[in-house]
Parts: C-alpha cells; sequence; structure tokens
C-alpha cells in the first residue's frame, strides 16, 4: 500500500459520509466539495455521473496525491472542511470533524521524528482530548458577534421613564431582534402594564459592533414589541429598517430534535453589564435540563447584562436563549466545585409559540 493511502475503514467512513450529504446526488454539489483545489488539480482528477462512484474515484485519487508539492497541502482534508460546513451542527457535520481529526493523524506521520531525537516536540497534553481550535471557529464567531446587540430599555412606569435597564438581544431575523421578556420588561414581571411594556419596547435601543468602552458603535432603534411570553421568557423587537442592518445576518437556528450530548460546549455571546462584546466559549459545558423540559443548563459564564444572549453549540447555531442562572446543591464537574447553574429556554420551545407568520419570516416554516 502507498504510504500516502489512508486506512481503509477511515476510507470507508469518508465515502459513507459524503453519499450522506444532501448534495451527494447534485454534479455541482460534488464540485463544491472541491473548493480550494487549485486548478490543475480539480481539471486532472477522473470524474464519474453515479455519485458513489464519484466520490470513491475522487477518494482514491486524492490520497495518492497525498500532500500538494508546491503548497504543501492536503486535498483529503480540503474535501472533508468542505464536507464539514455543508453540515455543520448535524450528525453528519460530527462524522466529518472526526474524520478531520483521524486525516490531520494520518498526515502527521508524514514525516516521524528521528529515533536519535532526545524528545519529541509536540504532544497533546490531556490523552484522547484536543483542546486547539480551527481559524473557521473564531470566524464564524466574529460572523455571529455582528448579529449580537447591547440593548438599552427605559424603564417606564405609569408613562413614566424612572431609569434604564440593559441587556443582550440578537438577530433571529433580518429586521427581528430577539431578547428575554424580563429584559423587554426592564426585570418587571408579568404584571407590567401593556402601555408602559409598549412605550418600552418602542424606546429601546440596540447597538452592534461595541467593543470597547467609550468606543464606536452603530445604534438601531426598535419600533415596537412583535411577540413575547414571560413563562418562556422571550420577546420580539421589531427593529428599524436601516443600512446599519446590512451585512448582518440572521443566527442560524439547530436543526429541530437534535439532541444535545452531555458535555457538549454551548457558547454565549453578550454584552455583560451594558459594557462591550464577550465570548464565553470553552469552559462551558451542557449539564442537562433544567426544572422544566424547556429549560438548558449550562456552566458558560455570564453576568447581569447577557440576559437574552444566543446560546449556540460549537458550529454556532443557536440551541437557547439565554435568561437567568440558579443555585445548586454543591457539586464537582472536572475537578471543579460547582455551585451554580446559567439556564436558557429552548430555542425550539420559542419557535413552538410563535405565530405561523413569525415563523415563516424567521424561516423555520
Amino acid at each position: 500500500m502507498s504510504f500516502n493511502n489512508i486506512d481503509r475503514t477511515l476510507f470507508k467512513e469518508f465515502l459513507q459520509a459524503l453519499m450522506s450529504l444532501p448534495s451527494a446526488d447534485s454534479k455541482s454539489g460534488r464540485d463544491a466539495l472541491l473548493s480550494g483545489l487549485p486548478t490543475n488539480v480539480k481539471s486532472s482528477l477522473n470524474r464519474s455521473e453515479n455519485p458513489h462512484v464519484d466520490f470513491s474515484n475522487l477518494l482514491d485519487q486524492l490520497q495518492r496525491l497525498g500532500r500538494l508539492t508546491q503548497t504543501g497541502e492536503r486535498p483529503l482534508i480540503i474535501m472533508a472542511e468542505n464536507a464539514s460546513m455543508q453540515s455543520a451542527g448535524t450528525d453528519i457535520g460530527g462524522k466529518f470533524d472526526k474524520i478531520i481529526s483521524d486525516l490531520e493523524k494520518h498526515y502527521g506521520g508524514d514525516a516521524p521524528p528521528s529515533e536519535d531525537l532526545p524528545e519529541v516536540p509536540e504532544k497533546l497534553i490531556f490523552e484522547g482530548r484536543d483542546e486547539r481550535l480551527p481559524s473557521h471557529f473564531f470566524e464564524q464567531a466574529l460572523k455571529t458577534g455582528k448579529s449580537v446587540a447591547r440593548l438599552m430599555v427605559p424603564m417606564i412606569v405609569n408613562g413614566e421613564t424612572k431609569g434604564e435597564s440593559f441587556g443582550t438581544g440578537w438577530l433571529i431575523a433580518k429586521d427581528l431582534m430577539i431578547t428575554n421578556f424580563h429584559v423587554a420588561g426592564c426585570f418587571s414581571n408579568e404584571t407590567i402594564s401593556d402601555p408602559d411594556l409598549k412605550a418600552q419596547a418602542e424606546n429601546a435601543i440596540a447597538w452592534f459592533d461595541y467593543h470597547h468602552e467609550g468606543g464606536a458603535r452603530i445604534e438601531v432603534r426598535c419600533l415596537g414589541l412583535e411577540a413575547g411570553n414571560p413563562e418562556l421568557d422571550y420577546a420580539l423587537l421589531r427593529l428599524e429598517t436601516t443600512d446599519a442592518l446590512n451585512g448582518r445576518s440572521p443566527i442560524p437556528i439547530r436543526i429541530k430534535d437534535k439532541s444535545i450530548a452531555d458535555g457538549a460546549r454551548l457558547n454565549i455571546v453578550q454584552y455583560p453589564g451594558g459594557g462591550p462584546l464577550r465570548f464565553a466559549v470553552r469552559n462551558n459545558f451542557y449539564v442537562g435540563k433544567g426544572d422544566k423540559p424547556y429549560q438548558l443548563r449550562y456552566l458558560t459564564d455570564t453576568e447581569h447584562g447577557s440576559s437574552g444572549s444566543p446560546v449556540t453549540d460549537d458550529a454556532w447555531q443557536v440551541v437557547g436563549l439565554h435568561h437567568a442562572y440558579r443555585q445548586i446543591p454543591k457539586s464537582e464537574y472536572k475537578g471543579e466545585i460547582i455551585r451554580y447553574h446559567n439556564q436558557g429556554i429552548d430555542i425550539q420551545a420559542i419557535l413552538g409559540d410563535l405565530t405561523e407568520f413569525l415563523r415563516k419570516e424567521i424561516n423555520v416554516g
């Protein structure tokens, strides 16, 4: 067997995963998986109209190339990363992430260290766990951050402004922002009067791209409250149509019924304390459901002002709306003493509470 050839088991796993892609039956979809390969490499590949044969031929030819002579890049990994991006947040996407990891281990043997060396210069510190992150993780994080805003909501009591409160909101549709009901209600409970709640929503202000205290920001005004539910603790705010929203995409929502595994990473993009944008990543484990089935609990750090933040998986797809913390009996998790869980509302429960009109606007059917 050629040194460049991957293990047959990995070959079969790769082929099966490729055949599971929604784009597998489309020639253009299969072509997209070759994006990033040099033109001369793509033009030299023998192709087939049959998806299974085409993928099998591609894998066989690309593995024989090994690393590209001019750049040292690895064609199989280029293909796997394209497939991973196409299927991010799905079970298939998880398979491609594993395949990429296995391929990296395979190519890591291109030039094994000499037996004469007294020590190996590189090593994963934690056996079976790689804490490194690819650059596209951070690219997607920054893209997500552009769709998250600091909210300043006036506190109105019987028609009079008594101060203001701060929270976080994010784009769930082009000019529709979601936050907590308690943020739109300035931490009042569900007994807040309808006129006061309406006035607060109509006078709330969203700041995008606020990265430094006292620094530049993009301001967008809220026009009113479209929907809300104090039990599920969400509120939808309509934003004014403005060029400031151009280039900001609604944050994608994780596929319905895709379960979250215990210990999965849950990231939160937030404006804590009404201050600049912050990202909570890595020490951020999902620990299970709350007291009610629509509540999610996790160890991701937040503070006052983080209410209304998107809770996302590592593919930066929303799984929940952060809203609270809960004290728990003292326990231990991964060697750390834990006394609190942070808590969010399952985004699917919120979507199920909306009217069909709003669901279509959010593009969830």
